[in-house]
């Protein structure tokens, strides 16, 4: 599972391995033609023809260069072929991509399903503004995911398009259901036993690349198509070849019952084999055709300790049962989509996990991310299809963001300054970090304590130490100790960074409304709250000649509360946040709210306080 960490974005970040789709390139411009046409067959079979123009406004004088389309397709279920790929020059001259040009390569798993998802890069050359590029190919999908269906989700690019087409050719027998926003349905001639559906797009709400945007889906033009009714009908195609998989065979029911001997209680039944599905079951397993969809048996993913997302469940499912616990599958978004359209696809359903009735809990045994109970931000406050019964719930959302941050400073007379800052968190944040210290190596823990020094704006010398198995059950606890200079200020009036934590706390829970950031589309929001307090302690010569003032910010669940005090020699800070959410998601309007009394607490945390050095103090500023 991919976690977004809001408020431990410095260490985190060390783990940062961009994986995922290959992007295509932005380009200013505009498409003016953007045609799709699926003829789908009886067993849910389908051809592609993909016929796309793309216009790109004149550059400055640069030279001739070269750009880059990408497209995408499932490499066990079906193939692609380029017909046509070309640089079209103002005069009418082609320019064909060079074949040698042309490549393909693997992207990773989308969501929790794994598929054997490729792309290919087609280089276009010799390319200047006010060019076109050409492209034409042929996708065939020869495995359907669930024979005797058809069904996807299609979006509109950033670009402006000037005649962008949708076209769906099935048998007459297989009546196409849609949700579109921004598409109307022209009347299409049909061969006969056939219905041709021709989707043409009217709209102007265009995707806005974002900082922790929704998907697109959720707010801008769509069109959602499928031949199941309703979701009703997908999860009972999902549950036909899920539930023999999930069969409590011999072996799984020894197993269970020997994981669950000291478990007194359902919930820790539940919690016991959730624990050792997650620390046993690595990630992984089969993806070929049907597979990225359909389950293994409970039996093969435990003989090979490896599975993907559907598969974790299926077996969490079976172990589960083998102890009396009826559970589901729970068919979910784990990305970014937080809206459900009115028909199904596997376009917003990307990810499996669990569902217990009897704990009224949703349960994900595939993410080391989070604890029993808890679930991670993407899987957080979304639409979860209980595939059992074919109802639509809602998953809870994000619980808060909680830390407690104490920052000891002393300053000594060479202007050197030692910090110690103890941090503890609980709840999610609290799972997830302690588990990423947990297996870091001293190696890794160096550099996170480097990156938290940068994150503060600090240089120095830093040791991180993870205490977290002295912190208690759903905690986690960890202590930067440092030797740092850029504490005090560098030249004319001596003072003081008032600073109450280094890297993480109040500054990281805000990062996502810094003022360099816009959002004309709805994000996503996480809760937090975070308490600082910190103690400076300064050496004999050295008084404090001003305090920056208390501070008290509210508003639209946020509140934001900082004191400052002098106690003879230590100068004292509190400082507090509670950003509430009733929601993963923000609107524009509310983000700009939050935006606004962010600034103010951005510009309290850069505060300084003023310092004195008595005469005669060999002290340099």
């Amino acid at each position: 599972m991919r976690i977004a960490l809001q408020a431990f974005v410095a260490l985190f970040a060390l783990l940062a391995s961009p994986a995922g789709a290959r992007e295509e390139q932005a380009l200013e411009g505009w498409f003016e033609r953007l045609h799709r046409t699926i003829v789908v067959e009886a067993d849910g079979s389908f051809v592609e023809t993909i016929d796309d123009e793309l216009a790109v406004e004149a550059l400055d004088d640069s030279p001739p260069g070269m750009i880059q389309r990408v497209l995408h397709w499932n490499a066990s279920a079906g193939t692609i072929e380029i017909v046509e790929a070309a640089t079209i020059k103002p005069d009418g001259r082609r320019i064909p991509a060079p074949p040698e040009m042309m490549f393909e390569d693997q992207t990773t798993s989308q969501g929790g399903l794994f598929q054997d998802q490729r792309f290919v890069v087609v280089s276009f050359i010799e390319f200047e503004g006010g060019d076109r590029i050409l492209l034409k190919a042929r996708h065939r999908r020869t495995v359907p995911f669930f024979p005797g269906h058809f069904l996807e989700a299609r979006g509109v690019p950033p670009q402006p398009v000037r005649d962008m087409r949708l076209v769906y050719d099935l048998p007459a027998s297989m009546p196409l259901h849609h949700d579109a926003v921004g598409f109307e349905l022209a009347e299409q001639p049909s061969a006969p036993g056939r219905r041709r559906y021709e989707w043409r797009h009217t709209g102007a709400r265009t995707p806005v690349v974002e900082h922790r945007g929704v998907a697109p889906g959720d707010y801008a033009d769509r069109l959602f198509v499928s031949t199941f009714p309703d979701n009703r009908a997908l999860a009972r195609a999902y549950l036909e070849d899920a539930y023999p998989m999930a069969d409590p065979t011999p072996r799984i029911r020894a197993l269970a019952l020997e994981i669950t001997r000291d478990a007194g209680t359902p919930r820790a039944q539940a919690k016991a084999l959730h624990d050792w599905v997650r620390e046993n079951i690595a990630y992984g397993g089969e993806y070929l055709g049907r597979a990225s969809v359909v389950p293994r048996p409970a039996e093969r993913t435990l003989a090979a300790l490896e599975g993907d997302c559907k598969d974790h469940a299926t077996l969490y499912e079976a172990l589960l049962s083998a102890v009396g616990i009826d559970s589901s599958p729970v068919m979910i978004n784990a990305g970014n989509a937080y809206a459900l359209p009115e028909v199904p696809t596997l376009g917003v359903f990307n990810h499996v996990m669990t569902w217990i009735p009897s704990l009224q809990l949703f349960v994900d045994a595939s993410s080391l991310a989070v604890d029993f109970g808890e679930l991670p931000t993407e899987l957080s406050d979304k639409p979860a299809l209980i595939v059992k019964t074919g109802e639509v719930s809602r998953t809870p959302p994000q619980r808060p963001v909680v830390q407690s941050i104490r920052l000891e400073g002393r300053i000594a007379r060479d202007r050197s300054v030692r910090l110690r800052v103890a941090e503890t968190a609980q709840g999610w944040f609290a799972s997830t970090r302690r588990r990423v210290l947990d297996r870091g190596d001293d190696e890794f823990l160096e550099r996170a304590a480097h990156s938290l020094l940068q994150a503060g704006r600090l240089t120095g010398r830093a040791t991180l130490t993870d205490e977290s198995a002295d912190a208690g059950p759903g905690s986690s606890r960890m202590r930067l100790d440092a030797v740092v200079t850029g504490v005090l200020g560098d030249g004319g009036a001596p003072r003081l960074r008032a600073l109450s934590s280094v890297g993480i706390g109040i500054e990281n829970a805000l990062s996502d409304f810094a003022p360099f950031r816009s959002h004309a589309a709805p994000s996503i929001c996480v809760p937090a709250q975070v308490e600082e307090s910190a103690r400076w302690t300064l050496p004999p010569g050295l008084s404090v000649a001003r305090l920056p003032g208390a501070l008290s910010i509210e508003g639209e669940g946020f509140r934001y509360r900082s004191q400052y005090r002098i106690a003879g020699s230590v100068v004292e800070i509190r400082r507090s946040l509670r950003l509430d959410f009733d929601s993963n998601v923000c609107s524009p309007e509310r983000f700009r709210v939050v935006q606004r009394l962010a600034s103010e607490v951005f510009e309290d945390l850069g505060t300084s306080v003023a310092l004195r050095a008595t005469a005669g103090a060999r002290f340099m500023f």
